[in-house]
This record gives C-alpha cells, structure tokens and sequence, in this order.
C-alpha cells in the first residue's frame, strides 16, 4: 500500500518588474495627491489636519502634504445674494421687500474671513446686514416717499450696506430693490388717493383751459375793435385829407379865376424871374 505524502508548500517569488511597477505607482499616487490647484478669482486656504494656517494661496497649483493637509477654495468673484426682508416705515406701515445684493469678498481680507466665520459667512453676516440696514433706511421714509423715492431709498441702503460690510472685509458692488410690497389696506388707500389726485388735475386743466379760452376770446374782442377803430381813424384821417386837398384847389382856381376876371388882356412886357433878372418879354416879341 502507498503511503501519501502531501506537497510542500513552496513560496512564490516575486519579480522585480511588479515590484517596482507598483512602486512607481504609489510613487504617482502620492504625487498627484502632493499637488493641488487654486482656481482663477479664488484664493485658497491651506488645512493642515483641519487647522488654517497663516496666509493664503493665490491662484495656481500648490504642493500640499497628501492625507494632511487640504486646500479649501473661497470665490473672490462678484456673488449675488437675494434676501427677503420686511421693516417698518415712519408712519408705521409694513414694508415687505426682496433686495438683490451683488457682493464680493476682498482678496486680502480672505483669509481672516475664513478663520473667523467659515463659509457660512452670508448667513452670519450678510444676510443680517441687509435686515438692519433696511430697517433703518425704511424708518427715516413714509411708505409713500419709499414708492417714490425708490432709487434714493436703495443707493442709501447699498452706501450704508458697503459700510457696514467693509469692515468684514466685503465690498457691496450693487444693491437693486427687486420688489417693494405693502398691505392691501395701504395699496387701496394709495390708490384712491391716485385717483382724487387725477380728478383734481383734470378739473385744474379744465378751469385752466376755460380762463385762456375767455381770456383769449376777450383778447380776440379787444384786438376787434382795436382794428375797427384805427379803420374808422384811417378812414376819417383819409376823408380829411380829400376835403382838405379839395378845398385847396378850389382856393387856387377861385384865385386864378379872380385874376381871370381882372386881367385887361395886355400881357406884360417885363417880367422878373425867381433868379432875381428880368426879362424884355416885348423885346423878344419885336425880334
């Protein structure tokens, strides 16, 4: 009978190729791990096992430590942030509002913003920022002056918004009222109010409109009779004239007529001109 005899077991041995492929390999791992980059208009802030440390890195790769150390990325680009808020006017009216707020965090200033607040920031800081703000610009405007003097309102609260939030290390680039909203009450009662003010502008066209037509048609009757008296003068003047004309040629027949009437028919013999000569009118007849 044969007798088993089990196989020894015998190691297997590696080859040099695998070793150093995976050696390689790590080796790629790692550094690709080791480097890591900060995006355009970011800034970035380096973790070294969940501590900041100081300073911050600029756009562009950057060698880290793997597993130790990581890079947390903050925008500094122009963010928008849309906030709904309501306040209270001056006379007492409520004011409910959406504010479009266009932000962006200083570059220099990343790095404390990050330590201090986190990436929460627009919750912790901006957000509320905008609630006191509005409540304080709104108190200084009656609800009337806020629907009127809307742009004012709002280049007010993005100025004091921006100085508020430049002492976080923010700067307000643009602030727009993107809807102003009140009562019902308060909307009817604007409303109405609109509407006695149209009616009183109308009837204030009308009466203006009635005074120029009366003063234009006692105008239009003055200028009238203003024409009809200088004709009546024009004429009388002219009449004048003819009656004078008249009676000045009748004076000069009547004159001649007279000397008419005395001439014996001699005709003189010697006349003196204006020239201050005479003239031998019987002499040139005898020639």
């Amino acid at each position: 009978m044969a007798i088993y005899e089990p196989k020894k077991y015998k190691p297997r041995s590696y080859k040099p190729p695998i070793i150093i492929g995976t050696i390689v390999a790590l080796g790629l791992l790692f550094g690709a791990l080791s480097i890591t980059s900060v995006p355009v208009g970011h800034t970035g802030i380096l973790l070294t096992f969940g501590r900041v440390q100081e300073g911050a890195l600029n756009e562009g790769l950057h060698f880290i430590i793997p597993f130790a150390q990581q890079v947390v990325a903050m925008d500094n680009r122009v963010q928008k942030l849309e906030v709904y808020t309501q306040a209270f006017s001056s006379d007492i009216q409520t004011v409910s509002a959406r504010l479009a707020v266009n932000y962006q965090i200083n570059r220099e200033d990343t790095f404390e913003i990050y330590r201090s607040i986190g990436l929460d920031f627009e919750r912790l800081i901006i957000e509320p920022a905008v609630h006191e703000v509005l409540k304080n610009i709104s108190a200084q405007y009656t609800a009337e002056e806020l629907i009127s003097l809307r742009a004012r309102v709002s280049d007010e609260i993005m100025a004091t918004l921006n100085e508020e939030m430049q002492k976080s290390g923010i700067t307000v680039t643009a602030l727009n009222i993107i809807d102003f909203d009140f009562t019902d009450d308060f909307i009817r009662a604007v409303e109405e109010k609109q509407i006695a003010e149209q009616r009183q502008q109308q009837a204030d066209i009308d009466n203006i409109t009635m005074i120029l037509r009366s003063a234009a048609e006692a105008q239009s009757i003055e200028i009238l009779a203003r024409a009809e008296a200088d004709a009546l003068r024009i004429t009388a003047e002219a009449l004048a004239e003819s009656y004078r004309l008249q009676n000045y040629y009748l004076t000069e027949l009547n004159v001649l007529l007279e000397w008419i009437s005395q001439w014996d028919g001699v005709v003189p013999l010697v006349q003196s001109g204006d020239g201050g000569f005479i003239l031998d009118i019987g002499g040139l007849m005898r020639d």
